[in-house]
């Protein structure tokens, strides 16, 4: 016979400092749902511990993209320094009943990725932060990348994917699962993204599915807006998608949580025989 392992994947986008966090929060702790492994983009300090003092059940790791650290803010004539920060970053939430962090890492997407920097036509400093984990069932090794494009230009997005997929394999020398997920700020037609794609180094979950790309639910919902499909999940040297979908179901009676809906992926690790 053979045994599988699935990894769910999910992400969500920076809410608003208005928001109720409650919305996060039954988000993260659905016991039904029960993820794994939970990246966000455009995370500032005070969302990042909001989350974590109210969802116990996940750790975290990653850092702001302007400073490579967690920094509170100075605070202001509204918000105290404890909860309000302007160096957004990328996290990895994840549950140690799941699975175990071996190693973890950062990463800007410029020319000298190893120290906080950028290119000169990116608007903002843009990183990825990696986690190396076991899975606690089966003992397999596996990366997550979770990062966020710019939003100035494809051309710098052709550039920032050429550092991704450079330090991507850097990082994994033993060519181990890998999984890539984020806000990658375009679709995969007419851009670079579909160059990406169709070089064949990752499956995209959607195209896996044969789900198309700018479906009904697309992921960035501009709240109730016009939106399109530019979140992603993609995976290599797995066997293969199990389930994708976006979450487009109320939290906490909401219908938007954030501008982007989470997506969702369930990935399972190559056949293993079973004696």
């Amino acid at each position: 016979g053979a045994g599988y392992i699935g990894i769910a994947v999910a992400f969500l986008q920076q809410y608003p400092r208005t928001r109720l966090s409650i919305l996060l929060h039954d988000f993260f702790n659905d016991a039904d749902k029960n993820y794994p492994i939970i990246g966000t983009q455009e995370n500032e300090y005070r969302q990042r511990k909001d989350i974590a003092d109210n969802c116990t059940s996940y750790s975290v790791f990653g850092y702001g993209s302007e400073f490579g650290k967690d920094q509170s803010g100075t605070g202001g004539p509204i918000y105290a320094r404890e909860n309000y920060n302007t160096d957004s970053g990328n996290y990895i939430f994840y549950r140690e009943a799941k699975v175990t962090k071996l190693d973890g890492g950062i990463f800007w997407l410029s020319s000298t990725p190893s120290k906080i920097s950028k290119f000169s036509s990116s608007k903002h400093y843009r990183t990825c932060v990696w986690i190396k984990f076991k899975s606690n069932l089966t003992n397999k090794e596996f990366y997550v990348f979770n990062t966020h494009l710019d939003n100035s230009s494809d051309a710098v997005r052709g550039q920032q994917l050429d550092v991704l997929w450079a330090q991507m394999n850097v990082i994994n020398a033993d060519a181990l699962p890998m999984v890539l997920m984020g806000d990658l700020n375009m679709t995969t037609t007419g851009s670079s993204l579909e160059i990406f794609k169709n070089s064949g180094k990752m499956i995209f979950c959607r195209n896996k599915l044969n789900v198309c790309f700018d479906d009904e639910h697309k992921s960035y919902n501009a709240w109730g807006g016009n939106g399109s499909n530019i979140d992603h999940i993609a995976f290599s040297n797995l066997y293969g998608v199990k389930q994708f979908q976006t979450d487009i179901s109320k939290h906490a009676g909401v219908t938007y949580m954030s501008d982007h809906y989470p997506i969702i992926a369930t990935l399972a690790f190559n056949p293993v025989k079973v004696d």
